[in-house]
C-alpha cells in the first residue's frame, strides 16, 4: 500500500439486497442525515478503493471468539457486540450526486468482525505514515476488508477498541487451555452437516483442543470426511427431542420393566450423569481396579466353561447386546433366568474390592425400591466373589489410577421438546459455574443430584424451523 492512501467503506441498510447492489454496481447513499449526503459524496474520485458492509446482527459476546480472550465473568452476561460483514470489496467508477458505480470483485468472499462500526452513509480513512493507534487500526481494517484477514481479537481488546474487559495476563495460559464450555447448540438449515459436526467437536474436545480452536474449526465447516468416534461410543449418547419427551424420559419417572411390574427407572441423562459423576470421583481416588478390563476377561473365562457355577447347582451364562458387549450374566440350574446386568456390576466391584459391600444385603437396588438390597443381591453377591477369586493373585489386574475422562450428550432436534417439561428444576444446573457445586433432590427419588463437569452436552436446532423462536429463553443463555 502507498504511504499516504484512502478507502471508503460503503454501508448498506440490514434489510438491503446485497446481492442486486453487487449485480448493478450501484451502492446508494442512504446516509439518516440527508442533508450531508452532498458533503459526502464530494470526497469521492474516480479509481477510490471501496468495501461494501453492514451491521448484520447485535450479538452475545459469550457467542463469540471474543470470549476467549475477555475477562471469565462475561461468559455469563448478556453484553452485546456488533457483527460486521464486508460483502466486496471494488473501485468507484462514476460519483452521483446520492449513488456511486463501482466495478465490485464478484469472486470476493466475504469476511466478518466485531465491533462497534455503526456508521451509516459512508466511513472514510486516510492512512499515513504515523504509528498512533488510531493508524494502526486503519491498517489492520484495510488489511481485514481488501486482503480479507482474519480479525486480530486480541489486538483489538489489548488496545480497548472494543469496549471489553480482558483478561489478565497472568491467567490467560490456564483458561485458554480449558474447554469452559460445556453446553453447545449447533444451528442451521437442513444439510449443512449440524450433525456430522457434532462428531467433530465431540473429536476435538478428546484431542484437548481449547475452545477457541473448537469454534473457528467448526465455524470453517470445512472437512467433509467422516468423523470417527467409535473408539469412544460407551461415553457419548444420543437422544432426539419431541413433543411427547418428557421429564420421565429424560431424567427419571416411572415405567413398567421387563416383569411388568411399574418401577422407578432412570432417564438418558440421569443415567450419563451418574456415570460421568462416578468416573469424576474415582479419578480423584489414588488408586483404583481397571473393573472393565477385569470385567472383560472374566466374560471370556466364564465362556471358556462348560458350567460356570457361583453357587451349589446354580450356573451362569453370558448374554451379550447385538454389538458383541456384555449385557448381563443369566442363571441357570437351580436358579433360571435371573438377569444380573453389567451395569450393576461395574457399579459396585470397587465397593465390594474396598470391603464397603460385606454382605449382600449391603447391595442396593438399581431402581428406588421399598426394600433395602437389590432383588437379586444374593446372586450379585455370589457372583463378585468369583470374580474377585479369578484376578485376585494377576498383578496386571492391581490397582491403578483411574483417568478422569469426558462424557457427551447429543440432543438432536433440542427446539422440538417442551424444554420446561424435560428439564424440569435441572435447568439450573446445566450452568457451567453450577456443575459440581449446586443439587438439588429429584421429586421421585428424593435423592440428591447434581450435573458434573467431565459431561458435555451438545444440541442441534434447525433454524429454518419455527419453533426455534419458541426455544426457552432459560435454555437459550445457557448454551453457546
Amino acid at each position: 500500500m502507498e504511504n499516504k492512501s484512502r478507502f471508503y467503506g460503503l454501508w448498506v441498510k440490514k434489510d438491503a439486497d446485497i446481492k442486486d447492489v453487487i449485480a448493478s454496481g450501484i451502492w446508494i447513499n442512504n446516509l439518516s442525515n440527508r442533508d450531508r449526503v452532498p458533503n459526502q459524496m464530494s470526497m469521492f474520485r474516480k479509481g477510490d478503493k471501496v468495501f461494501l458492509y453492514q451491521n448484520i446482527e447485535d450479538i452475545k459476546i459469550k457467542n463469540t471468539p471474543l470470549i476467549y480472550f475477555l475477562s471469565t465473568d462475561y461468559k455469563y452476561k448478556d453484553n452485546t457486540i456488533v457483527k460486521v460483514k464486508c460483502w466486496s470489496i471494488g473501485v468507484v467508477k462514476k460519483i452521483n450526486d446520492k449513488s456511486l458505480e463501482v466495478d465490485w470483485n464478484k469472486d470476493y468472499k466475504p469476511n466478518e468482525w466485531y465491533g462497534y462500526f455503526r456508521q451509516d452513509g459512508v466511513w472514510d480513512f486516510e492512512i499515513n505514515s504515523s504509528n498512533s493507534l488510531q493508524q494502526k487500526k486503519y491498517r489492520l481494517l484495510y488489511d481485514m476488508a481488501f486482503n480479507n484477514k482474519k480479525q486480530d481479537y486480541k489486538w483489538w481488546l489489548d488496545n480497548g477498541l472494543l469496549g471489553y474487559k480482558k483478561r489478565e495476563d497472568n491467567n490467560m495460559k490456564n483458561e485458554f487451555n480449558e474447554n469452559l464450555t460445556k453446553n453447545i447448540i449447533l444451528y442451521g438449515s437442513p444439510g449443512v452437516g449440524k450433525t456430522h459436526n457434532t462428531n467433530k467437536i465431540i473429536r476435538l474436545i478428546e484431542d484437548g483442543k481449547s475452545d477457541r480452536e473448537i469454534f473457528e474449526n467448526i465455524k470453517a465447516n470445512e472437512n467433509s470426511k467422516s468423523v470417527d468416534i467409535d473408539d469412544i461410543k460407551d461415553r457419548v449418547k444420543f437422544v432426539t427431542f419431541h413433543q411427547s419427551f418428557g421429564y420421565e424420559d429424560f431424567i427419571e419417572g416411572f415405567r413398567p420393566n421387563e416383569d411388568g411390574n411399574i418401577e422407578l427407572q432412570d432417564g438418558v441423562f440421569k443415567n450419563i450423569c451418574t456415570i460421568a459423576q462416578k468416573n469424576l470421583e474415582d479419578s480423584k481416588k489414588e488408586k483404583s481396579l481397571d473393573i472393565e478390563n477385569i470385567l472383560n476377561d472374566f466374560v471370556r473365562y466364564v465362556e471358556e466353561q462348560e458350567n460356570f457355577e457361583i453357587d451349589k447347582n446354580i450356573t451362569i451364562k453370558v448374554k451379550k447386546k447385538s454389538n458383541g458387549e456384555l449385557q448381563s450374566f443369566v442363571t441357570k440350574g437351580r436358579v433360571r433366568n435371573q438377569n444380573l446386568t453389567k451395569d450393576t456390576v461395574i457399579r459396585d466391584m470397587q465397593n465390594y474390592f474396598d470391603g464397603e459391600i460385606a454382605h449382600y444385603k449391603d447391595i442396593k437396588p438399581t431402581y428406588e425400591s421399598k426394600s433395602h438390597y437389590h432383588g437379586n443381591a444374593q446372586y450379585y453377591y455370589k457372583l463378585y466373589a468369583k470374580i474377585k477369586d479369578f484376578f485376585s493373585n494377576k498383578e496386571e489386574y492391581q490397582s491403578t489410577k483411574i483417568e478422569q475422562k469426558n462424557y457427551y450428550l447429543v440432543i438432536d432436534e433440542i427446539n422440538r421438546g417442551n424444554i420446561s417439561k424435560i428439564f424440569g428444576e435441572l435447568i439450573t444446573l446445566l450452568e457451567e459455574d453450577k456443575r459440581d457445586k449446586l443439587e438439588v433432590t429429584l421429586p421421585y427419588s428424593k435423592k440428591p443430584f447434581k450435573i458434573p463437569s467431565n459431561l458435555y452436552i451438545i444440541g442441534t436446532m434447525n433454524s429454518t424451523d419455527k419453533s426455534i423462536a419458541l426455544i426457552d429463553i432459560a435454555l437459550r443463555r445457557r448454551f453457546a
